[in-house]
């Protein structure tokens, strides 16, 4: 595969947000994230910070954010 020929569209994408619970879905947050079309699968991959714009959207809207970085940095974890 050729990666110096990549072209990244934005297109949304759906962000969901846990309950406290852990349970169930919150809500949604609609996000414009980096994605190619892989033609070989016929479907949209998400590009390498398009998954960082996930997480801290998901630990911005449960208003946690400096939390899920040190517990990820601490254990390794990934909210993605």
């Amino acid at each position: 595969m050729d990666y110096s020929r990549r072209c990244y569209y934005h297109r949304p994408f759906i962000v969901t947000i846990p309950a406290a619970d852990g349970q169930a879905i919150a809500r949604t947050v609609d996000i414009q994230v980096p994605m190619e079309w892989d033609i070989s699968i016929g479907e949209w991959l998400l590009a390498p910070e398009a998954t960082e714009m996930i997480k801290r959207t998901k630990a911005r809207e449960a208003g946690l954010p400096h939390l899920l970085e040190l517990f990820q940095a601490c254990y390794g974890y990934s909210a993605a």
